[in-house]
């Protein structure tokens, strides 16, 4: 029978990815990040894996591109200014397609502003990964247990797609407290090809660790940019397949709504609280989370219907709002769009969700 363990979130997640098969973590302290660092610097050693403190997020994420490219299962985790030094390697690992996992335990930005929970890394996490405009898998938790679920598929969902895939909370989740159930230790790690791995060539064609447009047989400097052009129209394919096949949104009290909150993470869990209080004074709300925030499911704003949706409200934790840019793009025009908002490491609260769902019906 399964048990359940009190476990932080931070140290969850990060025992997750031990069992999930990750071999290697390259990273450098930042709070509120900093515990996924000092656990795996000793569990990783106890499995046969390998720590490495980096000298700064720069080196790190370079570390990630190495061991990815050596075949390892990899992860690095940081927050807000440290995912600023990242640019330059995520852009990287987007464009030669090197699986990994990152954790971004976002802090209050921009600059170094505070270490308290926040939502504002959304736009810079789901626009594009550093210079280029490519992109990686955005997962967005609202729990602990959900941190921990994710982190099981995450390294999947990298060598599957070959792509960055970026788990997104913030210091509320992440150094939280929940009883959870861990899952057991993988037997075995799914074998598939690694063609990004320059293993041997005997009999095979060689394999370069670079850019993909690369790795193609010319010498000529002029066919370079007609191969980067195939390359992303490729990805762009890629991306819109996502959309298709792997958005992924909760839906929340929505069958008989008058009115929707959009939220995500752990603002979405505060505003459901409020969605509970507001529904006993009968006002019939619901809520939409989008749980992939790349690709972003749009289809599910779209299907919100203004023949049974009086008004949309969006909650989060950043200013200038983020997340209600999504939700503009894709909702229909007619619907009446509000938000609630709080910045600088400020809490969305629930007497803040209920006030603003009110003034919304009071239109």
């Amino acid at each position: 029978m399964r048990v359940k363990e009190v476990w932080q979130g931070n140290e969850a997640l990060s025992e997750a990815a031990v069992r999930s098969g990750c071999i290697f973590f390259g990273g450098y302290p930042i709070t509120p990040q900093t515990s996924i660092t000092e656990y795996l610097s000793w569990r990783l050693p106890e499995v046969g894996g390998h720590f490495v403190q980096a000298n700064s997020e720069t080196s790190a994420i370079s570390m990630i591109i190495g061991a990815s490219i050596a075949g390892a299962r990899c992860m690095t985790a940081t927050s807000g200014p440290g995912l600023s030094l990242m640019q330059e390697g995520l852009s990287a690992i987007s464009a030669g397609r090197y699986p990994a996992v990152l954790v971004n335990v976002n802090r209050a930005g921009a600059g170094t502003a505070d270490i308290t929970a926040s939502q504002s890394d959304y736009a810079l996490l789901t626009t594009s990964l550093g210079h280029g405009g490519l992109h990686g898998f955005v997962l967005a938790p609202c729990s602990v247990q959900e941190s921990v679920n994710f982190m099981c598929e995450a390294f999947d969902i990298a060598e599957k797609y070959r792509c960055m895939v970026i788990i997104l909370i913030d210091a509320v989740i992440g150094q939280m407290m929940e009883g959870i159930y861990m899952p057991p230790f993988r037997e075995s790690v799914p074998s598939i090809d690694k063609p990004w791995v320059p293993s041997g060539a005997d009999g095979k064609p060689p394999r370069i660790a670079a850019d993909r447009c690369f790795r193609r047989d010319t010498n000529d400097i002029s066919e370079i940019p007609m191969l980067l052009e195939q390359e992303f129209f490729d990805l762009e394919k890629l991306y819109r397949e996502w959309e298709k096949t792997e958005t992924r949104c909760e839906s929340y009290l929505m069958e008989d709504a008058q009115y929707a909150v959009v939220a995500w993470g752990s603002a979405a869990r505060i505003a459901r609280t409020g969605i509970d209080l507001l529904r006993r004074e009968g006002i019939r709300v619901g809520l939409l989370r989008p749980i992939t925030l790349f690709p972003f499911p749009r289809g599910d704003v779209e299907a919100i219907s203004p023949d049974l949706i009086k008004g949309l409200l969006t909650v989060e934790m950043a200013a200038p709002g983020q997340l209600v840019e999504d939700v503009r793009k894709y909702a229909d025009r007619s619907l009446r769009l509000e938000e609630y908002k709080r910045a600088g490491g400020q809490l969305v609260t629930v007497d803040g969700v209920i006030n603003a769902v009110k003034l919304l019906a009071k239109g």
